[in-house]
């Protein structure tokens, strides 16, 4: 498999976990995904070592978003 192939897959891989399609990550308009604030975010998360203190986080972004503990792709 060509690296392009595999970039390709593990950004499909990506979009459904995240349940937008892949062009979201393209997108030139306010429906960007705004990418430095992802990756900070992704960056802070991963420092975070402490399973009750990622709990905690997780509960107050479904919060936030009224998911709830719904999984990503349905309806809270």
């Amino acid at each position: 498999m060509a690296v392009d192939d595999r970039a390709s897959a593990r950004l499909a891989e990506i979009a459904a976990l995240l349940g937008c399609p892949v062009e979201k990550f393209f997108a030139h308009d306010d429906d960007a995904f705004d990418i430095g604030m992802t990756y900070e975010l992704l960056s802070l998360w991963s420092t975070i070592r402490q399973p009750q203190v990622r709990q905690r986080i997780l509960e107050a972004v479904r919060s936030e978003t009224g998911r709830n503990g719904a999984p990503p792709g349905t309806a809270a």
